[in-house]
């Protein structure tokens, strides 16, 4: 942007937080934490999606 962060018209900035309304599926992370407790709800995040989409893929399998 030339004019900074604040040139956004009230149109432009409706756009924008009806956009937001469709990221629910994101999963919210609380950074103000200990790195490893991070790391580990993010491992166990991923390992459990991962066990999910094996299973998937076996019942379409068979």
């Amino acid at each position: 942007r030339k004019g900074g962060p604040s040139d956004a018209t009230v149109d432009i900035l409706s756009r924008q937080l009806q956009r937001r309304e469709a990221q629910t599926t994101w999963r919210r992370v609380e950074a103000d934490r200990k790195l490893t407790d991070i790391t580990a709800e993010l491992l166990d995040c991923l390992l459990s999606a991962s066990s999910s989409s094996r299973s998937v893929s076996l019942k379409e399998a068979s």
